[in-house]
């Protein structure tokens, strides 16, 4: 399904990007980026010394070779992310731990191919979350759009939605996917689809059209 106006959208201020790829962390080839990375981003509110640095991510008893990656967009190096596990007193498992995530400031808010600008939620005052859905976008999903050969690129779509179910009936979903919309054409995306839903006339409350059908077809196989 497309929506009515979509290919009339007008661009909106994007960061151009190739495919995203994630590749192991080289202490030797990238600290001295990563480093420079805190410092740019958070080393006014928590500065570290490199030495410090260095112990937090790699010269202490629980750091493994393949704890961290670096995220790059062509041969541009744009995030960071550590991890550990760790071995707590009293606890029968090991305990795994987000110890960093750093991102390039010129790729903020538009992510990564996942992260918290790439998931739009609904939150109720009293009782948090009470339902989400995601911002597809095929320039940072690290992979090609199944249909985008055939639709105007870039491309985006509404990602996977779901309300919990003591408030379903409110709008809350519609309102999701709304959002969605807005932020795909926010990014100056050309076309937003869904993949396929039975939902036809509620998505297009929001614009959205039918373009292509499906048809389902099954056969009893015979067991041997």
């Amino acid at each position: 399904m497309l929506p009515a106006s979509c290919a009339n959208y007008k661009k909106v201020c994007h960061v151009p990007m190739s495919p995203l790829t994630i590749r192991p962390y080289d202490p030797q080839r990238d600290e001295a980026w990563a480093y420079a990375l805190w410092q740019r981003t958070l080393g006014q509110r928590w500065p570290l010394s490199r030495p410090t640095f260095h112990h937090v991510t790699v010269a202490n008893a629980a750091y493994q070779p393949g704890d961290h990656a670096v995220a790059q967009i062509g041969v541009r190096r744009v995030g960071f992310v550590a991890s550990q596990v760790r071995q707590i007193p009293g606890e029968q498992a090991p305990v795994g731990q987000l110890t960093m995530i750093l991102v390039e400031p010129r790729y903020q808010q538009v992510m990564l191919g996942g992260g918290y600008a790439d998931v739009v939620v609904a939150r109720d005052r009293r009782e948090g979350i009470v339902g989400t859905s995601s911002v597809m976008d095929s320039r940072t999903m690290g992979h090609t759009f199944v249909w985008e050969q055939l639709l105007a690129a870039p491309l985006g779509a509404v990602g996977p939605l779901g309300v919990a179910e003591h408030v379903r009936g409110n709008g809350i979903g519609l309102a999701l996917a709304a959002r969605v919309t807005e932020r795909l054409h926010e990014r100056g995306v050309a076309t937003s689809y869904i993949g396929w839903t039975w939902l036809v006339g509620w998505y297009g409350r929001l614009g959205y059209q039918t373009w292509q059908t499906y048809t389902m077809s099954w056969k009893q196989l015979r067991t041997v």
